[in-house]
């Protein structure tokens, strides 16, 4: 048996319960827990970022991320990614901007944090499958501009935001490294750049951990 479970942004530092629950198909269950140190870790802060108030306006963000979580709380049975997973862009190890950073959008607190980690790029920079997948979500929206989601399997998600153009559709299988789209600068954002991340089982983890290898 094996789960994955990621610990979101703003859990607080200090011991926290894992509990894992799971039902067999004749019915039965069996349960698990086992506490956990969750470490402190200084993020940082991110530079003010001013863009259009329709980009920070519940109205928008709220539906655009509550049909998103319920992409992320999937959890296909079948593993598809192998040991870590390959760079998105093919400016590889060159990111602009990391995960967890809080940001301030129009002179607002720093109530705001980054989700995945930008990589640089221009509307000609193409962008890859991190791993082999099944596409869920591949459709303009508000926020996140061109964006595409695929499901690797056990609840492991990678997303591809602010794309000029997508070129693949809903139910297609990926293999890792094909090209899914190309670097934009849609939806909110003040350039074009490619923001990747990567949700585990519901919660978006540091990308960065996972092109490393990590898991």
């Amino acid at each position: 048996m094996v789960a994955l479970q990621g610990v979101h942004r703003f859990t607080k530092p200090g011991m926290a319960a894992m509990r894992i629950t799971t039902t067999y198909p004749d019915g039965s269950t069996f349960s698990y827990q086992e506490n956990l140190q969750v470490k402190t870790y200084d993020y940082g802060l991110g530079a003010p970022i001013t863009v259009d108030e329709s980009y920070i306006d519940s109205t928008v963000t709220v539906p655009e991320w509550e049909m998103i979580k319920i992409i992320y709380q999937e959890a296909p049975p079948t593993k598809e990614w192998t040991f870590g997973l390959a760079d998105p862009s093919p400016s590889e190890g060159d990111w602009i901007s990391r995960y967890g950073l809080l940001r301030s959008y129009n002179d607002s607190d720093y109530i705001y944090f980054h989700s995945g980690v930008d990589f640089a790029g221009n509307n000609s920079t193409p962008i890859f499958a991190a791993a082999a997948g099944t596409v869920v979500l591949a459709q303009d929206v508000e926020v996140r501009g061109g964006a595409t989601i695929i499901s690797h399997g056990r609840g492991v998600y990678t997303g591809y935001w602010h794309q000029s153009q997508i070129d693949v559709k809903v139910g297609d299988h990926v293999d890792a490294g094909q090209t899914i789209g190309m670097v934009g600068g849609t939806g909110r954002v003040t350039g074009a750049h490619l923001h990747f991340e990567v949700s585990v089982g519901g919660i978006q983890v540091d990308p960065l951990e996972w092109l490393q290898g990590m898991y």
